[in-house]
């Protein structure tokens, strides 16, 4: 894999005081209607990830405003998802869409 593909698997975000963190995310699910991603801190992660290492991200859809950086990408919100039964359905969606692959 090409460091610019791997790159494109790199979520830069920045917390209340501007700091930058970068995330891995293995992929995203759609459900009840949201977007969630699959990211770990880990930017080089093995195959052999556990759910300890995984941070569930819900995208935060805001229609009141529309965010865009000087090139014109549209700036997403996402906030942690601590709800333990969520965390599990969609890692266990995100695995079944994975063995469906």
């Amino acid at each position: 894999m090409s460091d610019e593909d791997e790159r494109d698997n790199i979520l830069v975000m920045f917390d209340d005081e501007g700091n930058e963190q970068e995330l891995y995310v293995f992929g995203s699910v759609e459900y009840d209607n949201d977007v969630y991603l699959i990211v770990s801190e880990n930017l080089e992660p093995d195959e052999d990830v556990e759910e300890e290492d995984v941070i569930i991200l819900k995208e935060i859809k805001d229609h009141s405003a529309y965010y865009a950086d000087e090139d014109d990408n549209e700036k997403i919100d996402y906030q942690v998802v601590e709800d333990d039964d969520l965390v599990d359905i969609i890692l266990s969606k995100f695995d079944e869409e994975q063995d469906e692959e």
